[in-house]
């Protein structure tokens, strides 16, 4: 009876020892943003699938894209391959310096000062967890945590002004300015149906992966296009990348493009 009456107790012990440190959703999602702030590199890898239909098309035309990007974070410097519907590209950016190779091309190339000064504006910051993180920090009060064994998975479905600030930010990510959408454009679009799903590691608080989907409906010329998006990223090789280096081979070789 004693032996029962001191299990019993230790068990009470530890029950009450977990509920006064179980963290909190907000805890989580705050630690994970602080953490974020301080990755020296990582790698992202992403697919993006997206359909377009026009009022005047029978069937809607789809749009596919991967990439596997390596970033370092100070001095800003990028690796990446990129593959849009057969078309693959391979990127240096290091020293504010452009260079890429499209596959069909036996050449690299440097980018004038201009395409550079742009994307200098993009900077990796689209490629970043912490980006990521604190564009979804506005909807904190409402994500929604379910706890795995060895992560947490956060996740919205919302709609509203908020996220359709936050998911014009993520299409503007992905382009130039020169390209950008325009308020009146803005103005007549329609979001919905966005999700959007976050994984956290238990461990280090580092993003694992990123997903959103989303439908848009947009009007322009008289003509209505229908939208569907979904992008995947994961993270990985935290802090474990090397010196991204611009090869001296692409370097002298480069041949410089025409502005």
């Amino acid at each position: 009876m004693k032996k029962i009456l001191i299990m019993t107790l230790l068990l009470i012990s530890l029950l009450i020892t977990g509920c006064g440190t179980a963290e909190k959703p907000e805890d989580i999602f705050q630690q994970a943003l602080k953490e974020s702030e301080n990755l020296q590199s990582f790698q992202v890898d992403m697919k993006m699938e997206q359909k377009i239909k026009m009022s005047d098309m029978n069937q809607a035309l789809p749009m596919n894209m991967t990439s596997k990007t390596k970033v370092q974070t100070d001095p800003e410097a990028m690796y990446q391959e990129t593959d849009l519907m057969g078309q693959k590209v391979k990127v240096y950016y290091v020293n504010d310096e452009f260079y890429l190779k499209p596959s069909d091309e036996e050449k690299w190339m440097k980018a004038p000062q201009e395409v550079v000064d742009q994307i200098n504006q993009l900077t990796q910051s689209q490629h970043s967890p912490n980006e990521q993180l604190s564009q979804l920090e506005t909807f904190v009060d409402e994500l929604n945590m379910e706890e795995k064994k060895n992560h947490y998975v956060f996740s919205i479905t919302a709609s509203g002004d908020k996220m359709k600030s936050y998911v014009l930010k993520q299409l503007r990510q992905n382009e130039l300015p020169d390209q950008q959408i325009t308020e009146k454009q803005l103005q007549n679009m329609t979001i919905h149906d966005v999700e959007i799903s976050l994984e956290v590691d238990k461990e280090t608080y580092y993003p694992q992966t990123y997903s959103m989907s989303m439908k848009t409906n947009s009007k322009q010329n008289g003509k209505t296009a229908k939208t569907e998006t979904a992008i995947d990223a994961a993270y990985s090789q935290f802090n474990q990348i090397g010196e991204i280096k611009l090869p001296e081979n692409v370097k002298n070789n480069a041949e410089k493009l025409k502005p």
